[in-house]
C-alpha cells in the first residue's frame, strides 16, 4: 500500500512533537488540492497484514468498556436524581 507523510503542523514538528505533527494519507492528489497548508514529507510503501477478525475484535471490547462507563455515570446520576426526589418527599412529609 502506498501512504504519503504530510507534516500538517511545522511548529510541532520543529518542537519535536512528531505525535502531533504529522498527518499519513492515501489520496495525495486529494489532500494536495484541499490541505494546502500541509506540506509532503515523504512516500512510504507499508505492507499491512492486519486480520479483520482482531481488529473488529478489538472494536467490539472498546465500544462494550464505554457502554459500561456509561451506564455506570447515568446510573449515579439516576441514584443522584432518586436521592433528591426521595429527600423532597421526606420534607414534604415532616410539613
Amino acid at each position: 500500500m502506498k501512504l504519503f507523510l504530510y507534516i500538517r503542523d511545522p511548529e510541532a514538528y520543529h518542537q519535536g512533537k512528531y505525535a502531533y505533527c504529522f498527518s499519513v494519507e492515501t489520496d495525495r492528489d486529494f489532500i494536495d488540492r484541499v490541505m494546502t497548508d500541509w506540506i509532503f514529507a515523504c512516500e512510504i510503501d507499508a505492507d499491512i497484514n492486519v486480520d479483520d477478525a482482531d481488529i473488529t475484535q478489538a472494536a467490539m471490547t472498546a465500544i462494550d468498556e464505554e457502554i459500561t462507563k456509561v451506564r455506570a455515570e447515568s446510573q449515579g446520576r439516576l441514584d443522584a436524581l432518586e436521592t433528591r426526589k426521595a429527600n423532597l418527599l421526606s420534607l414534604e412529609h415532616q410539613k
